[in-house]
């Protein structure tokens, strides 16, 4: 047997926190859409989404002070509470089981990649309180 390359590996990763992360804002649009159909507020809803407010203002601010080494913590933080918006237990665990390796392969991309892929959180964010489920094409 032939162990995969660190190259292979970081892909591996990619693709899954695609997939997962993907499947947590879907979720969590999905919820989002019961929040707003008038179905009964859930104030853990509301401060978790408040949470990704700060966080996003946070980012904001490391960006405007080129901190982008902060980053990569800030994006873990921003990923996990669209885990916890979706509501999904398993969603979450899977999340903590990669995080380390998410958050070090981001951090080697974090200065170059960081400050054009941060506004896509709000994007990301815009269309779950939209509980827009899929991507527009």
């Amino acid at each position: 047997m032939v162990a995969p390359s660190p190259v292979e590996d970081a892909e591996d990763l990619f693709e899954i926190r695609i997939v997962l992360e993907s499947a947590t804002a879907k979720r969590a649009a999905k919820r989002a859409a019961q929040q707003s159909n008038g179905e009964v507020p859930d104030e853990r809803w509301r401060t978790i989404r408040k949470e990704i407010n700060e966080i996003l203002d946070a980012g904001d601010i490391v960006i405007g002070e080129e901190r982008y080494d902060d980053l990569a913590v800030l994006n873990m933080r921003f990923h996990f509470a669209i885990a916890e918006l979706s509501g999904s237990l398993s969603f979450v665990s899977l999340l903590r089981q990669i995080s380390g390796k998410i958050e070090w392969l981001y951090s080697l991309n974090v200065t170059r990649r960081g400050p054009q892929a941060w506004p896509e959180h709000r994007d990301i964010i815009a269309a779950i309180d939209a509980g827009q489920e899929r991507r527009p094409r």
